[in-house]
């Protein structure tokens, strides 16, 4: 199986009362908090994979890893329907994949939303261009503004990339701002996209300091 990038394993959505489902109550009846933990590893691993699936065969792999018995593991694989299994292969858990769907497609969006408002912010400086407006101290600070936020959307399309790729890029090339630049110097360019991503104003405050 192939891995995902470490970035895209930082983050999946968990109800709080998971644990209250009634297939977990059983879980946790017949095979006490053991079960349910691995329950949990079972999840966590499918969520690193490039598909969300996991071979039945490296369940005893796993098992040795996090201290358990590769039956035991089997058995909430199988017995508790909180996973499927194909073709006595592999598994995979629907309500995973139903998460991640929702996750990526609300991601895609955001893209999406970001490219838009940052063709709008360009039109209208063009247009104040354009309109011979004065530049005054006001003006340039939210012209900086306007910058980083810009420099902030050019991060965002880096999103998608893998952390061996973004190890890659020359941050130089990007014709950002010196004060970008310096924050991702200060906490690495992974990080950075990643606020990038999920906390845009967060991000521009701090670059902005």
């Amino acid at each position: 199986m192939i891995m995902s990038n470490k970035k895209d394993a930082y983050y999946f959505s968990h109800d709080s009362d998971a644990k209250d489902d009634p297939k977990c109550m059983l879980l946790i009846e017949e095979l006490g908090l053991e079960g349910y933990g691995i329950f949990w590893v079972l999840v966590e691993t499918l969520r690193q994979q490039k598909n969300f699936i996991y071979p039945l065969k490296l369940l005893s792999s796993l098992a040795r890893k996090y201290n358990t018995t590769v039956v035991k593991m089997e058995v909430v694989v199988r017995n508790y329907d909180l996973f499927v299994v194909e073709n006595d292969t592999f598994f995979f858990s629907c309500s995973l994949n139903k998460r991640m769907e929702l996750m990526n497609n609300k991601r895609e969006q955001a893209k999406l939303a970001g490219i838009k408002s940052g063709e709008a912010r360009r039109n209208k400086k063009i247009e104040q261009k354009l309109n011979g407006r004065s530049t005054n101290v006001e003006q340039l600070n939210k012209s900086k503004v306007n910058k980083i936020k810009e420099n902030i959307e050019a991060l965002l399309s880096l999103s998608s990339l893998s952390s061996e790729e973004l190890s890659r890029v020359n941050i130089q090339k990007l014709s950002l701002e010196n004060a970008t630049l310096k924050f991702i110097e200060k906490i690495g360019l992974q990080k950075t996209v990643d606020y990038a991503e999920n906390h845009q104003d967060y991000l521009l405050k701090e670059i902005l300091q």
